[in-house]
């Protein structure tokens, strides 16, 4: 297994970090890192995302990947950002091959099974399920059932109460955002 995708297991948890500014972005990462995190994800919908992802890939002992990559052009500022995934709502197949040509772990978006089919034809078995929260653990369990070799990462409406629902339904980790806004103090 990939060091990154191991460590995403162990930890079972990503913290997917919103904000509307660069340095909001490194207040709050700062703040969930105290909290016990050890692997974010920046957006790309938070301006000038790389310079966040430049800010905590210098952080001892941290994951740092990038998320809400849409397009080629923002996969590639996250790579000389320094982050070592990359995280999309959905698959496209020209982020997968650039992620494949560049070495990086990349997380393509589904939902379906078509979706599921389309990701695994490109060689892209770790996936990000979203939006969770429109779905439930069940409907999980039961994509995997055709599906025995893929690993879901739920992400979109995850909350404290729901994360363990999801990790024992059998996903490998899950992603939370805007339910880690109410936390203080240490959370693992």
């Amino acid at each position: 297994m990939n060091p990154i995708i191991e460590k995403i297991h162990d930890e079972q948890f990503i913290a997917v970090l919103r904000a509307d500014t660069v340095e909001e972005a490194i207040e709050k990462g700062e703040e969930l890192i105290q909290a016990g995190i050890r692997i974010l994800e920046v957006t790309f919908t938070i301006p000038e995302a790389e310079k966040v992802i430049e800010y905590f890939t210098s952080k001892v002992d941290m994951i740092v990947g990038a998320g809400t990559v849409i397009t080629t052009e923002q996969a590639q500022l996250a790579v000389r950002a320094g982050a070592q995934f990359v995280i999309s709502p959905g698959y496209d197949h020209e982020l997968g091959m650039f992620a494949k040509e560049h070495h990086i772990v990349y997380i393509p978006g589904v939902v379906t099974p078509t979706d599921i089919m389309q990701t695994m034809k490109d060689g892209f078995t770790i996936l990000k399920l979203f939006p969770a929260n429109a779905y439930s653990p069940s409907y999980m369990k039961h994509l995997k059932g055709p599906f025995p070799n893929i690993e879901l990462i739920p992400t979109g409406g995850i909350t404290n109460e729901t994360a363990q629902q999801w990790l024992d339904a059998g996903a490998l980790a899950v992603g939370m955002g805007s339910a880690l806004a109410a936390i203080k103090g240490p959370i693992l």
